[in-house]
């Protein structure tokens, strides 16, 4: 059983439960997102990685910059040495790019679902249809009895812009087309990880606009939902990353104050300690003057005695 046939056993087999293949679909994209989390994780985990070595490696990249064996070999013990694999943000992508192959086929072609699509509605959208499209005037106009919302472009074609000859505009899509395209551009914003970057990724973001207009509206589901699935993630992660720091910065700041308290107390039975033996010194000084005063005293009742005496042998 190919990856066709379990996609459309899958879809087939959840529409029993929800009626409607729009369902069915996010209902696919969150297992698969599930499934995949694992990779994600170390993803973002490595991305995030790459970010703090930037600033080194583009000191290696000025360093060597007429030497790009020398600077392959740098930045490969680099990577080793901060644990990166370069190529392991991609990992997620390589991996759902298959899926999102086998779903393009499946709701473009009719033949290929067993036409179990045909009329599949989300919304309003037909699941099938794309935002832009081409086709016959004949065909348009009783197709646009069946699909309301569609505009004809032709009439661009007859003013000389060939490109919009036999083409339609299905208005309805494009709620998917700007829902899938802002959250790829929000998903590389986030990933960006040198700002010297970001022309091509500009040229990136303007292919992807193009390439949606085409694409059936069943596919620009799934790529929205796993898009803003992934951006879910990013944001928790970087959350628990916060709260984990806030945890030990909090925790540190506990132990600084447990330390100022200690100190505080060393200081306050060092004063203690210091005032008492100053009490003591002073008591002793006290003391000693008390014992001068008791021995003068003494000395003057002793030269008192004497000066009696003398005047009784005077007087005899």
């Amino acid at each position: 059983m190919g990856l066709t046939e379990i996609f459309l056993y899958f879809l087939e087999f959840s529409n029993r439960f929800t009626h409607n293949y729009g369902w069915d679909i996010i209902i696919l994209t969150v297992l698969i997102r599930v499934l995949i989390f694992p990779l994600t994780l170390s993803s973002t985990r490595s991305m995030a990685a790459m970010q703090k070595i930037q600033p080194r490696l583009k000191e290696l990249q000025a360093k060597y910059r007429g030497d790009k064996e020398r600077l392959h070999k740098e930045m490969m013990a680099l990577y080793k040495e901060a644990g990166v694999n370069p190529l392991s943000g991609c990992l997620p992508l390589v991996i759902q790019l298959p899926i999102f192959i086998v779903l393009f086929r499946i709701l473009r072609i009719p033949e290929a679902n067993g036409y179990m699509f045909v009329n599949a509605t989300f919304y309003g959208m037909d699941l099938m249809t794309a935002a832009f499209n081409r086709l016959s005037g004949d065909f348009l106009s009783g197709l646009s009895l069946l699909l309301p919302g569609m505009v004809n472009l032709s009439i661009l074609g007859e003013w000389g812009i060939g490109f919009f000859h036999q083409s339609y505009l299905y208005l309805p899509t494009l709620v998917l087309v700007v829902f899938m395209s802002v959250t790829t551009i929000v998903q590389q914003k986030m990933m960006m990880m040198d700002t010297a970057q970001s022309s091509q990724m500009m040229m990136f973001n303007v292919f992807i606009v193009v390439i949606s207009f085409t694409m059936p509206a069943g596919v620009l589901l799934y790529w929205g939902v796993s898009n803003f699935l992934q951006l879910a993630q990013q944001k928790f992660m970087s959350q628990q990353k916060s709260v984990a720091g806030g945890v030990k910065t909090v925790g540190g700041g506990r132990s600084g104050e447990k330390r100022a308290v200690e100190g505080a107390g060393g200081d306050g039975k060092a004063a203690g300690a210091a005032g008492g033996r100053a009490h003591d010194m002073g008591a002793a000084k006290k003391g000693g003057e008390h014992v001068k005063a008791g021995g003068a005293g003494k000395n003057t009742g002793k030269g008192k005695k004497k000066k009696r005496k003398k005047r009784k042998k005077k007087k005899r």
